[in-house]
C-alpha cells in the first residue's frame, strides 16, 4: 500500500505545481504584453486547480474502490496483482500535460516538446550562475 500512497501523492504535487508555474508563467506573459492581471485571472486559476483536485479525488476513489476490491480477492485466494492508483495517475498525467501546454503558450512557441529544450538550457544557465555564488 505504501507504494501507492507515494505515487497518489507524486500524482497530486505533480498537478499543484504545474499550476502553479502555469499561474505565474500566466503573469510574466501578461506583464510582458502591458496587460493588467485582475482578480478575476485569479479566481480562474484557484478554481481550475479546485477542479483538477476534485477530479484527481474522484479517480482516487474509483482507484480506492478498486484496490479494496482486488485485496478482498488476494485475501480469497484469488488475484495477485499490483495495486498502483492508475486512473489517478493517468488523469494526473493528461492535466500535467494540458498545464504544460499552457506554459509553453505562455513562455515559448505553443510546442511543449520544442520549449523543453529550451527551457532545459536555461535551467542550465540558472545552475551555472547559482554554482558561481
Amino acid at each position: 500500500m505504501l507504494p501507492a500512497a507515494v505515487v497518489v501523492v507524486v500524482d497530486l504535487v505533480a498537478v499543484i505545481v504545474a499550476v502553479g508555474v502555469d499561474f505565474v508563467s500566466g503573469i510574466v506573459k501578461a506583464r510582458r504584453q502591458g496587460v493588467a492581471t485582475s482578480s478575476r485571472g485569479f479566481r480562474r486559476s484557484v478554481t481550475k486547480l479546485v477542479n483538477y483536485l476534485l477530479l484527481l479525488f474522484g479517480m482516487l476513489t474509483i482507484d480506492g474502490i478498486i484496490v479494496l476490491t482486488m485485496l478482498l480477492s488476494r485475501m480469497a485466494g484469488g488475484w495477485n496483482v499490483v495495486m498502483i492508483p492508475w486512473l489517478t495517475s493517468a488523469a494526473a498525467v493528461s492535466l500535467t500535460f494540458i498545464e504544460a501546454k499552457s506554459i509553453s503558450e505562455n513562455v515559448g512557441t505553443g510546442n511543449p516538446l520544442a520549449d523543453l529544450g529550451h527551457i532545459l538550457g536555461h535551467l542550465r544557465n540558472l545552475k551555472k550562475l547559482l554554482n558561481n555564488f
